[in-house]
């Protein structure tokens, strides 16, 4: 997750830039800037940090939590007010 600055045009090139690089890795955005990517042991883990740490802008705040999958499972998306009903529905979308 990261917080780069966007005031000047060489802030927003560098947070493209970095951008580019992170979803070129294999990181697939969870929120705005937010993103995520399994990684398949502690060895994959210490490279990728090696890689963001190369790659982050010299402006900003970038911050790295690694968590089990078993613990990235059991996150929950709250979308709008809180509500008890149910969708039941085989249908694959929702019209908004």
């Amino acid at each position: 997750m990261f917080d780069l600055p966007v005031e000047t045009s060489n802030q927003r090139k560098a947070y493209r830039g970095f951008v580019k690089k992170i979803k070129g890795e294999g990181f697939v955005i969870l929120q705005k800037s937010i993103y995520t990517k399994l990684l398949v042991n502690s060895g994959s883990l210490d490279s990728e940090m090696k890689f963001i740490k190369k790659s982050v802008p010299k402006e900003g705040i970038v911050s790295v939590l690694s968590i089990t999958e078993k613990q990235f499972q059991t996150i929950e998306n709250i979308i709008g007010e809180f509500t008890d009903q149910v969708i039941s529905s085989d249908v694959r979308y929702v019209e908004l």
